[in-house]
């Protein structure tokens, strides 16, 4: 005869050898069969895959314990988890809610007064989002104070996905505004105006080089204002 079939079995065989011509007796002759095994994968894609089950059909299928992924909530499995192995290889994904809690940062940079930036930020604030969406940095985020300016030139981060291990950076960087401080000799000085341009806001103001010189029968009694220690966010005259 041909080999039987047996869902789950593989044919192993007769338990005794068929005759080539019939004996003088009745004969009954059994097929042997070897269950057989199949594999449920469980896929979470975008995370690590759990441990696929292995085993012989019809054999109790234990539940898999829910998955985990950064950023989002396990919402189920997208087919029902068989209650014994079926006679098939399988394959069964886990679905997800993406998390609206998910937390990025926005570091914020400032210019020191030598025109350098720090590797570390000037101060940070925590946000949250949704995972893997886009999120940027708002106008009020590079509205700069008095005395700088957004430095678009800077590398800044100006938006990104949100990750879901919390990862994303944005990062935005204002420049201090640049001013000129300049000393008049006046009526009586004889010296030429000393100019000082790009002085940082926040920087030491530069000195006058040397001393100032008068004409003859005067002596050099001050500045018309006080030099201020740094430079203020305007430009500055001296007489």
């Amino acid at each position: 005869p041909a080999d039987p079939t047996k869902t789950g079995y593989t044919f192993a065989g007769w338990d005794a050898e068929i005759p080539a011509t019939m004996p003088a007796e009745n004969v009954t002759i059994t097929a042997k069969w070897t269950v057989n095994q199949y594999t449920i994968t469980f896929a979470s894609p975008g995370d690590s895959t759990l441990d696929a089950i292995t085993q012989d059909y019809c054999t109790a299928v234990p539940a898999p314990a829910d998955p985990e992924k950064d950023g989002y909530t396990f919402a189920g499995w997208d087919a029902e988890i068989p209650a014994t192995m079926p006679a098939e290889d399988l394959t069964i994904s886990a679905t997800w809610t993406a998390n609206e809690d998910t937390k990025y940062v926005v570091e914020t940079y400032v210019m020191n007064t030598d025109g350098t930036y720090s590797s570390e930020a000037t101060s940070s604030e925590e946000r949250a989002g949704t995972t893997d969406t886009e999120v940027s940095v708002t106008e009020a985020d590079k509205t700069a104070e008095e005395g700088f300016k957004y430095d678009a030139a800077a590398t800044n981060v100006e938006s990104g996905k949100v990750a879901g291990d919390g990862s994303l950076v944005l990062k935005v960087y204002f420049a201090r505004k640049g001013y000129t401080v300049t000393y008049k000799p006046g009526t009586q000085g004889t010296f030429e105006d000393q100019v000082t341009e790009d002085v940082l806001f926040g920087a030491n103001v530069p000195a006058f080089e040397g001393k100032p010189t008068g004409k003859a029968g005067y002596t050099f009694a001050g500045w018309d204002a006080e030099v201020p220690a740094t430079m203020p966010a305007k430009d500055v005259k001296l007489t």
